[in-house]
Order: C-alpha cells, then sequence, then structure tokens
C-alpha cells in the first residue's frame, strides 16, 4: 500500500511537470451502449468537485486538457507501470465506476444445463436450459475508448461482452440420455416368494444415477437380503443344492443387471458365476451374488452420468440403462469347452402306473464354458472381448416310474332264464 502510495504521488509531480503550463479546454464526451442501457461519461458532470486536494486539482487540471493530450498522458502513466484502468481512473475521474456499474447490467454467468430422472414418468429426462454468460472485457473496453479518444473528443462506442458458453448445454444433456441397453429375464414360473424378494431388490436399482468414475456394489446397493426389510424365503443354490433361504431370487436381479451393463459396454469388477446353470439366462452370463461373500461390482468409466430404470409384471423383469448410445451393437456369446453327463437315479413309485414315469430332479449337464461380447458395426464384427472361463456341475436327474399295477376289467355275467 504504502509503495502505491509514494507511486501515486510520483505520478501527480510527473503529471504537473509533463503537462504544466498552457492548455486549450476541450469538453470529452464518452458513451457507452449495450442494447437498451446507456452510459454517458462528461467532463462537465466533474467540474465543481467538492473537495479541492493536490491529487484532485490535479486530476481536474489534466481534465482540462485537450483529448489528445489526455491520451498521451495515459500512455504516459502505462508506460510508468500502471495498469490502463489506473490510468483512465486518474485522468477521467469516477469513469472506472461507471464502467464497472455498466458492466454489472451487461454480465451475465453462464448457466449448465441440468437433467431431472423420473424413472417412473411416461417423460423420464426433465430438462433446464443452459443459457450463455457475458463477461465485458474491461481491458479491450479501455483500449477501445482510448484508440477513439485519440482522434475526436466525443466518441460513441458500442460494447461487445464476451460470450461464456456453458459447460454443459441441454443437447448434450439429451445426446446422453439414450437407451444404451435393456435386458429382459423371465420369472413367470417362480413362486409368489421368489417374486416377492426379486421385485424388491429390483426396486432398489430404479432410479439410480451412476456417477463417473464411480465404482459400485450390488451388495452396498441393496443391503442385507432380511426378514425386516421384506424379504421371504425362496430356493437359494447352496453346495450345488437348491435350498429354501432369504432372498432366494435376488441372483435374477443380480444376472439381469450383469447383461444389461455388459451391452451398455460398462465395465465391470466384480461377477461370479453360479455352481449350476440357471434356466432364465444364457450360459455363462449369469452373475450370483451373496451378502458377504460374492458381489456384483461395476465401474462407470464413462465421462458422464448414467441412469438406471427397473421395471417387472408377472411374466418378466427387466433393466434399461440410459446414457450415450453406443456407435456399435454388442452381442453375448458363448463356447462349450465341454460337457459331461450323469445317469438318472431311478426309483420305483408305487403311486404311479407301470409305464408312467416322472423326474422329482430335472438332469442338467455339466458344462465347462468360455463367454465372451462381440462387437460390430453395420453388419461387420469390429472385435471380441473374452469374460471368463467358468464350470457348471452336472446335475443327476431323479426319476420315479410306475410299479402300480392297473385292475383288470371284469365282465359281468347273465344268465338267461326262460319265460314261464
Amino acid at each position: 500500500m504504502k509503495k502505491y502510495v509514494l507511486s501515486f504521488v510520483g505520478l501527480l509531480f510527473f503529471c504537473a511537470f509533463m503537462f504544466g503550463g498552457s492548455y486549450s479546454k476541450q469538453d470529452v464526451e464518452i458513451v457507452l451502449t449495450y442494447q437498451n442501457e446507456k452510459m454517458i461519461w462528461t467532463d462537465e458532470q466533474y467540474n465543481n468537485p467538492q473537495n479541492f486536494d493536490f491529487s484532485h486539482n490535479m486530476q481536474k487540471y489534466n481534465r482540462q486538457k485537450g483529448h489528445k493530450e489526455r491520451c498521451d498522458l495515459i500512455e504516459k502513466i502505462v508506460q510508468m507501470g500502471f495498469s490502463l484502468e489506473d490510468a483512465f481512473d486518474f485522468t477521467f475521474p469516477k469513469l472506472k465506476n461507471m464502467i464497472d456499474d455498466f458492466s454489472k447490467k451487461i454480465e451475465k454467468p453462464k448457466v449448465d444445463a441440468k437433467v431431472d430422472f423420473f424413472p417412473d414418468l411416461k417423460n423420464m429426462f426433465v430438462y433446464a436450459d443452459d443459457q450463455i454468460g457475458y463477461e465485458v472485457e474491461k481491458q479491450k473496453l479501455y483500449e477501445r475508448i482510448l484508440k477513439n479518444l485519440k482522434e475526436k473528443s466525443n466518441i460513441k462506442i458500442e460494447v461487445e461482452p464476451k460470450k461464456i458458453f456453458p459447460n454443459v448445454t441441454k443437447k448434450e444433456l439429451q445426446s446422453k440420455t439414450r437407451l444404451m441397453s435393456c435386458f429382459e429375464t423371465d420369472y413367470s414360473h417362480s413362486s409368489e416368494n421368489r417374486k416377492n424378494n426379486i421385485r424388491i431388490a429390483l426396486k432398489c436399482f430404479n432410479g439410480l444415477i451412476l456417477k463417473p468414475n464411480t465404482n459400485y456394489s450390488f451388495n452396498n446397493i441393496t443391503g442385507k437380503r432380511t426378514a425386516e426389510k421384506g424379504y421371504k424365503e425362496a430356493n437359494i443354490i447352496l453346495n450345488n443344492e437348491y435350498v429354501e433361504g432369504f432372498g432366494g431370487g435376488v441372483c435374477q436381479v443380480s444376472t439381469t443387471l450383469y447383461n444389461a451393463l455388459l451391452l451398455a459396454d460398462i465395465k465391470i469388477t466384480e461377477s461370479h458365476p453360479h455352481s449350476l446353470e440357471s434356466s432364465y439366462v444364457m450360459s455363462g452370463f449369469d452373475a450370483m451374488v451373496n451378502y458377504g461373500s460374492s458381489d456384483l461390482q461395476f465401474f462407470n468409466d464413462k465421462n458422464y452420468p448414467l441412469y438406471v430404470k427397473t421395471y417387472f409384471d408377472d411374466k418378466k423383469i427387466g433393466i434399461k440403462i440410459y446414457g450415450e448410445k453406443l456407435p456399435y451393437v454388442i452381442k453375448r456369446k458363448f463356447e462349450i469347452l465341454n460337457e459331461t453327463n450323469l445317469e438318472d437315479v431311478v426309483l420305483e413309485d408305487k403311486t404311479i402306473f407301470v409305464g408312467e414315469q416322472k423326474y422329482t430332479t430335472f438332469p442338467k449337464s455339466g458344462k465347462k464354458i468360455k463367454t465372451f461380447l462381440e462387437y460390430s458395426k453395420n453388419g461387420k464384427v469390429l472385435k471380441t472381448k473374452p469374460l471368463r472361463t467358468q464350470t457348471y456341475k452336472p446335475v443327476q436327474g431323479v426319476k420315479l416310474v410306475g410299479t402300480k399295477q392297473k385292475d383288470e376289467v371284469k365282465n359281468d355275467t347273465f344268465t338267461l332264464f326262460e319265460p314261464l
């Protein structure tokens, strides 16, 4: 501050030395306009100051110079290390304040477009418009004023503010809220308990917004599957067998999500197959979850948010992912490396007839499977991406054969009598 005061005092003496002597008074008028706004600065406005201290007298003295002399003074002040704005502030008192106030009327902050996501409404995405901001480039404005004042004392300048463009436009948001993938699985043959569990887990993901560069966990999103949360007992796979357990059926949700993520080309950071092959999805594309041990995790490696919508009816469940539409098509593929089968266990059953049979446990082949994704565009394969190699254990069928004999049909015997 002290340095600035000393410099300012030096400036006053410099001006007195350089511009002392005779002068020719020439009123200056500076008019700035922008659309319907106008600002006018004139010498006449400041000829009767209330305080006549040394600095103000010097400013008045130099203000009475001609417009060309004052332009020369401004340039000399700039050469001394002062800014162009400060030079104008000394030579044209109050002009800086007026320009600052005028700029406030012009300047507007930029506004980024925003989007709200309502997955259960017909119009899921509601957009708020972006707005261009405006900024007065004061250095350039003072340069224009100086250039014009060198030529004449009465000038008029149309202010041309700099446009500040938003970082996110509505058009960009709309392009990044397109359907990327959709995947459905059938649960029409499930028990009511299993359907209940599936619906509870599915709702945890409805309306989920996946932030860029963020990892997500299926188990963290759903939490532990407990009775307090409404989950019921239904079939789960445990030790290669189907048993009753809380949350049975939730793996169908994780599997449906897993496939929707793959088709949207979203990075999978953790997934696990079942020990037994699932009936509701293509071989090799299941995703088993078990709270505390096995999870489905995925990472949004896009530079924009992703939006998740889930839905269900009595027959199927589905998951849709919205973001920027992919420039290629992804297809799921699998290859069976080897296959094994077990002979059925055959048991006699006295409750069914001879020649009839039924399975209490349907047999399933054991398989070693390699899965991959195929990327194509316009029918041309661009690349393939390997996923995982996994083994499903075979399921031994249990078949009941009937031993019950059918009763023989006995003919009625009639005795004929001669009429009396």
